[in-house]
């Protein structure tokens, strides 16, 4: 049995930031943010990574001993083997084998990893020699495949090493429109048809030489506080249950920055620095002197954090800097740039989550930062902002002599079982025939009454059976999980059967159904497909009606022809077709040759195309895409739509400078008007040229009443709506992820009282996501809301997002059942 419940940290020990190289589970490395993966290209160029999905652990693998790694298991028709060691805390051994019966015939077997074009090392260093990055592209090769013992690089403000005996190719992938550049670190011997293959590795990770700011004399407060508000402290004197009395003396390291924690029982009670112009039982300002040093030091590293933090950008404290020369600076330290509240901590450009740990009342950490103090001072004073009750605590300030990039590190993300998590085993099972086994409602096939229609009260039925009414529960298919064995295919029907779900909807499915190794995204993979047509077979057969986006994250390829991408360049959630289909013809070519090749198919599990399945209820168009808030996501392809607004105005006679530099009613008539258009060329296409049957619907994001004239034009309407979506204060769609915890009742159903003015009577309604997402502790609002909600205004559809992501979780709770 599977464990909901999962701790990345099992216990209150602290956690610190890695400075040297890390290995994952399946065996590849990572140094930073910078992954280094093995990859094994094919004859043809096409290249199978070692992931998740591809690498299967044999048995007890991975293996973690104190400073020890080791995995084995199977990958691309190699037996595969790693093992890593700990030298010291910033080098690693790293040992692979491979082989393989029958032979893999290889191009290229290799470790790769790709720096990015536009934040280039400062120097690459092969053996010795200088390779220059240069700033545009010159030509493909920088180094060309070769024996190399030694590469050294800058990453971030750190210096890598990596030797060994290994092949070394140095590519410019912006050839190919990639903005990184390719490094391959290959095997022995990295082609040709391979039995046996090795790579043998020392990497060593070097960060900025520091020197430690004494701040003892300094320090006022010691982390063990007694009593609350006693006014003596420790920490921020909030008692005992609040405090930081888990923090131990010593070496502290975090990504390579040294501290060197105070123990109070040698410094009379006193190991942190903690300052406030509010709260008056603390000093306002303190001032250390800085002893000489050898070399220039021209950066402070602190590690810090705040309570009673105040708004983000608004001053925690300021950093006083006094020079032999007699010169001064002064450096502000910025609440939500630099540091932030030592309570749920998460990381900001300048103020990365170096070190966290649990007290009884909370989950804590402190921050790394950097400042660019120039040069060596000679004093320096930190003062805590004037005004409020913040409170600024220092535990270290060490001097460094080069900086580090504090805005690549992922912090960490952990539940424990405590107070508030209990561990819940369940492994997905409903026994058949059980008071609980709901499949006896499924009214199976799926289709058996002819295709899903609206009836005359704005609900859904059948052409054949119009009298009977069908509601859609069921939950959303993310990505890869659309693309089972016939094994899982079977158990997740069985399991989602008894759990009496009538729909499924396949989202973000295109880009796995894709053949990888071509030009254009219109060519499907056969294998792919199979898989595909066999889950839907399956789920007809068993009663259970599909729906699908025609496009939701499709990556678009240099060999899809649309015109307006030429020489722009879009990152991997741009979407950027969402905006496309309105505005280019080509756009629409590739959106509608997507839909034909699709729907055209003839499922061989069926005998059915999709256009004519009667499972395949109903079509969303385009995933999240109404105008009126995603015009202007697309830097590139905001003066395409400031060009049509313009002819829109002149086809009006409104065409004044004050019209075109309006965003208000006229402007959004015309994003509906392009809207308007483009859904309804979208229609003709699927209903007369490709004689579709299912429903068709489209804008499903957005309670804008400004949406409805274009939600008219569909056969239903369809929202999203999550409570406690997690936002992203990083990285766009990565750790750390920050949540609100509040309540959907305390804030009068926000969720899903948002959702109530989409709904249009007389037009079926469904909500194909919704989810009040973990770790929320109020998600259990979710069945009361939603149902009770859902009933009073009468709707059509509910689709929980989602039951899985990566078909390897499903895989894991493949039970087999019975």
């Amino acid at each position: 049995m599977k464990k909901i419940l999962m701790s990345l940290l099992l216990s209150i020990a602290a956690l610190l930031l890695p400075a040297g190289p890390v290995v994952d589970g399946n065996g590849n490395l990572q140094i930073g943010k910078l992954a280094l993966r093995w990859t094994c290209y094919a004859p043809d160029w096409s290249a199978a990574v070692l992931g998740n999905d591809s690498f299967k652990a044999a048995p007890g693998f991975p293996r973690y001993n104190s400073g020890e790694f080791e995995t084995a298991g199977t990958w691309n028709g190699f037996r595969f083997t790693v093992t890593a060691a700990a030298v010291k805390e910033d080098t690693i051994t790293y040992s692979a084998r491979f082989k393989a019966n029958p032979p893999v015939e290889t191009r290229t077997l290799a470790l790769v990893m790709n720096l990015p074009a536009d934040t280039p090392a400062p120097g690459v260093l092969v053996d010795g020699r200088k390779i220059e990055l240069p700033a545009t592209f010159e030509r493909i090769q920088l180094l060309g495949s070769r024996k190399v013992h030694c590469l050294q690089f800058e990453l971030d403000g750190r210096t890598v090493t990596v030797e060994g005996d290994f092949t070394l190719l140095i590519q410019d992938d912006r050839k190919w429109r990639n903005n990184h550049f390719v490094f391959r670190l290959g095997a022995d011997p990295v082609s040709g048809t391979l039995k046996e293959a090795s790579l043998d590795l020392r990497l060593r990770v070097a960060s900025p030489r520091t020197v430690a700011v004494d701040l003892k004399p300094a320090f006022n407060m010691g982390f063990r506080d007694e009593k609350l508000n006693d006014g003596k402290g420790g920490w921020t004197d909030q008692g005992p249950s609040n405090d930081l009395s888990m923090m131990k003396p010593g070496k502290l390291a975090a990504l390579g920055v040294e501290f060197d924690i105070a123990d109070p029982a040698r410094n009379d009670g006193r190991s942190c620095l903690v300052l406030s112009s509010g709260q008056k039982k603390f000093p306002a300002e303190k001032t250390v002197n800085c002893a000489e040093t050898a070399g220039e030091l021209r950066y402070l590293y602190l590690l810090h954090a705040s309570a009673w933090t105040p708004a983000a950008g608004q001053p925690v404290g300021t950093i006083a800097a006094e020079y032999a020369d007699g010169g001064k600076k002064e450096f502000p330290v910025l609440a939500g740039r630099d540091v932030g509240n030592w309570w749920q901590p998460f990381s900001f450009p300048n103020g990365a989550l170096a070190w966290t740990g649990e007290n009884k009342e909370s989950y804590v950490g402190l921050y790394l930062s950097c400042f660019p103090v120039g040069g060596t001072p000679k004093k320096l004073t930190f003062q805590a902002a004037p005004g409020g009750d913040a409170v600024w605590m220092i535990l270290g300030a060490p001097l460094g002599d080069r900086r580090l990039n504090l805005n690549q590190i992922e912090p960490p993300s952990y539940i424990v079982a405590g107070n508030d998590w209990l561990p819940l085993d369940y492994d997905g099972t409903t026994a058949k025939g059980s008071p609980l086994d709901f499949s006896v409602f499924l009214d199976a096939p799926a289709g058996k009454y002819g295709p899903v229609t609206v009836n005359g009260n704005g609900h859904f039925s059948f052409r054949d059976a119009p009298e009977k009414r069908i509601r859609f529960f069921g939950p959303n298919l993310v990505g890869n999980s659309s693309y089972l064995d016939k094994k899982t295919a079977d158990d997740f029907v069985t399991k989602i059967a008894r759990l009496g779900y009538n729909t499924i909807r396949f989202h973000h499915f295109e880009n796995d159904l894709l053949d990888r190794g071509s030009a254009d995204s219109l060519t499907f993979d056969p294998q792919a497909l199979d898989k595909f047509d066999y889950l839907f077979a399956e789920l007809k057969k068993h009663g259970i009606y599909l729906c699908l986006d025609l496009y939701a994250s499709r990556a678009l390829r240099a060999g899809d022809n649309i015109e307006e991408r030429n020489g722009k360049s879009f990152g991997r959630y741009d979407f950027e077709m969402k905006s496309l289909v309105t505005l280019s013809p080509s756009a629409m070519a590739s959106w509608k040759e997507f839909a034909r090749r699709l729907l055209t198919h003839r499922n061989p599990y069926t005998g059915l195309t999709y256009a004519e399945d009667p499972a395949l209820y109903s079509l969303n168009l385009v995933n999240e895409n109404p105008l009126v808030s995603i015009w202007n996501r697309n830097p590139p392809l905001i003066p395409l739509f400031e060009a049509k607004y313009v002819e829109f105005l002149k086809a009006k006679g409104l065409d004044t400078p004050e019209n075109r530099a309006s965003r208000g009613g006229l402007f959004i008539e015309f994003l509906n008007d392009l809207q308007i258009r483009c859904i309804e060329e979208q229609k003709r296409f699927l209903k007369q040229e490709l004689k579709l049957t299912a429903l068709i619907t489209d804008l499903n994001m957005h309670s804008k009443f400004t949406l409805n004239p274009v939600r008219e034009q569909l056969d239903f309407v369809d929202n999203h709506q999550y409570w406690d979506h997690p936002s992203f204060p990083v990285r766009q769609w990565g750790m750390p992820y920050l949540f609100s915890n509040m309540s959907s009742i305390a804030r009068l159903a926000q969720n899903p009282r948002y959702l109530m003015p989409t709904r249009i009577f007389g037009k079926p309604y469904t909500v194909t996501e919704f989810n009040f997402c973990n770790p929320n502790p109020y998600r259990v609002e979710a069945a009361p809301l939603i149902g009770g909600y859902a009933g009073l205004q009468d709707w059509d559809g509910l689709y929980r997002f989602a039951w899985s992501h990566n078909r390897l979780n499903m895989e894991k709770f493949n039970l087999n059942i019975a």
